[in-house]
This record gives C-alpha cells, sequence and structure tokens, in this order.
C-alpha cells in the first residue's frame, strides 16, 4: 500500500495545475467510495463466517467417519447387512459434500483476495479525491477528472455485485443440508452398532 501512496503522491506533484472538484461533487463521490467500502467490509465479514463454517462441517465429518470405522472394525455378518449399506449410503454423500465444500472453500479464498484489490482501490481513489479536489484549473479538465472517477467507482458496484451473486450461490439451505445429511448419517451409524449389538447377544 505505501508503494501506491507514494506512487499516487508523485503523480499528484505533477497534476498541481489540475482542476479543483467542486465541493458538491467531491462529497457525492465520497459518500459513494465509503459506501462501496462499508459494503466490502459487510462481503469480508460473511466470507470469514462461511469459511468456519466450512471448517466445522468438516471436523464433523471427520468424527463421524471415526466412529463409522469403529462400528465396521466390530462389524459381523446377518442382520446388520441393511444397516451397513445406509451407512455406506451416507458415508458417499458426506464425502460429495466435502468436495463441494473444499471447492467451495478456495473460490471464498479467492473471493477475499479479490475483495482485498478492490479496497485497495477504493483507497486509491480516496487518496485521488482529497487530494485533487484542491487543485485549481479550467472546467473541462475538472469534469474529465469527476468522469474518471465516477467510472472507476461504476467498475466497483459491478465487481461488488458480482461478489454478492457469487456468496449467495452458498446460502443458508446448501448449510442446512449438510446439516440434515450429518444427522441421518449419525443415526444410521448409532442403528448399525444396535444391530451388531443384536448379533452378539444372539
Amino acid at each position: 500500500m505505501k508503494k501506491v501512496i507514494e506512487k499516487l503522491r508523485s503523480e499528484n506533484e505533477k497534476l498541481v495545475k489540475r482542476p479543483a472538484v467542486s465541493p458538491e461533487k467531491v462529497e457525492l463521490l465520497r459518500r459513494k467510495l465509503k459506501e462501496h467500502k462499508d459494503a466490502r467490509v459487510q462481503l469480508d465479514t460473511q466470507v470469514d463466517q462461511l469459511q468456519a463454517e466450512n471448517a466445522e462441517l468438516k471436523k464433523e465429518k471427520l468424527r463421524l467417519q471415526q466412529k463409522l470405522r469403529v462400528a465396521a472394525s466390530t462389524l459381523t455378518s446377518g442382520g446388520s447387512g441393511t444397516a451397513q449399506k445406509a451407512v455406506d449410503d451416507l458415508q458417499a454423500q458426506l464425502v460429495d459434500k466435502d468436495t463441494q465444500l473444499s471447492r467451495f472453500e478456495t473460490e471464498t479464498k479467492e473471493l477475499k483476495q479479490r475483495l482485498a484489490r478492490q479496497e485497495t482501490q477504493i483507497e486509491e481513489l480516496q487518496f485521488q479525491l482529497e487530494t485533487r479536489q484542491t487543485h485549481d484549473g479550467d472546467s473541462a479538465e475538472n469534469d474529465e477528472l469527476v468522469q474518471e472517477l465516477e467510472a472507476h467507482i461504476e467498475a466497483l458496484e459491478e465487481e461488488n455485485a458480482k461478489l454478492q451473486n457469487e456468496l449467495a450461490a452458498f446460502d443458508e439451505e446448501f448449510f442446512e443440508e449438510i446439516e440434515d445429511l450429518k444427522y441421518k448419517y449419525a443415526q444410521a451409524v448409532r442403528e448399525k452398532q444396535q444391530l451388531e449389538k443384536r448379533i452378539r447377544l444372539k
């Protein structure tokens, strides 16, 4: 970030005769940038929360798999075949969900990187606004600067919308499905263990 600031300051020195932006326009642009920055913070927080949920789901899956290995080690023959099939089916589903979660984790990391880049751009634009607004010049150049800043803001808003849409793909329903699957899996493991006990008592 230091290099970015130094570069902008260098450009600023060359633009001492650049136009002054009207106070009203400056304030409008500043408000839009602040709103955009606040939205970035919210998205970043949302990504962090989703990553934490993803990590917890993976831990729970490992715990369930460990229970399955313990149950399978004591598995005999007979009436537990149906329970074994149910457990195997649920385990296959969990593996599939785990693959989806791994992909999701990768995508959220990429989103965080994009958010960081957008945050840097916002800071650059804010710096430009704060340093260039004091310069004098004609209205034509002034309009050009304002248009340049507005174009940057519009691009940031489009990127923000894309990020929100991508995060929406991993909604609450997706995680509820995972939780339901975990419950069914644990239930099947318990039923299997009960059948094994009955077999051993015969």
